[in-house]
């Protein structure tokens, strides 16, 4: 699992989480062949979802803001998006001010 946390101070942070913020506010939900991809809550938390199942691989990603300010990004290369969501559950994010 990959974490990735980007701070939306500055410029550049401040677009990219001002990006995400948007993507958050609107009620999407789309599929393709392999791809399913949504808005929705987790322990309410407003996420962005990935879920990818691709013959015998799967991978799965979330993306949400926490205190209006940080990205938070997971991504599960062979996790599925309800093993990823119980790593999310564990995410300490307390540290971050």
């Amino acid at each position: 699992i990959k974490v990735g946390i980007m701070d939306g101070a500055g410029e550049t942070g401040s677009a990219m989480v001002s990006l995400l913020a948007l993507s958050l506010s609107m009620n999407t939900e789309s599929e393709n062949a392999d791809t399913k991809t949504k808005t929705t809550e987790i322990n309410g938390i407003r996420t962005l979802t990935e879920d990818t199942k691709r013959d015998e691989s799967v991978s799965s990603s979330i993306k949400y803001l926490y205190k209006d300010r940080y990205s938070i990004s997971l991504d599960g290369n062979g996790y599925t998006l309800s093993e990823l969501e119980s790593f999310m559950k564990e995410l300490n994010t307390s540290p971050l001010k």
